[in-house]
């Protein structure tokens, strides 16, 4: 059974995981396991940490385009 159609085969393991790990850390704040504080800290880290991998992947598929291009190009 095909629950996610529509999310690549490759990004449903980083999706899943994301969000198994934002449920994990809301579970564990509201669980008082860890203060607000350590929630807030895990939070912008983990937002700062998406940001760059965001722009590592902007980066990498930029040049796959331009490595496509020169090579249509010959």
């Amino acid at each position: 059974m095909n629950i996610v159609p529509h999310i690549p085969q490759t990004a449903r393991y980083t999706i899943g995981t994301r969000i198994e790990n934002k449920f994990l850390i809301s579970t564990s704040w509201e669980a008082k396991c860890i203060s607000h504080k350590q929630y807030e800290d895990i939070a912008v880290n983990l937002d700062d940490v998406g940001k760059m991998l965001w722009v590592w992947k902007k980066s990498l598929d930029q040049r796959r385009k331009t490595a496509l291009g020169k090579r249509g190009k010959d």
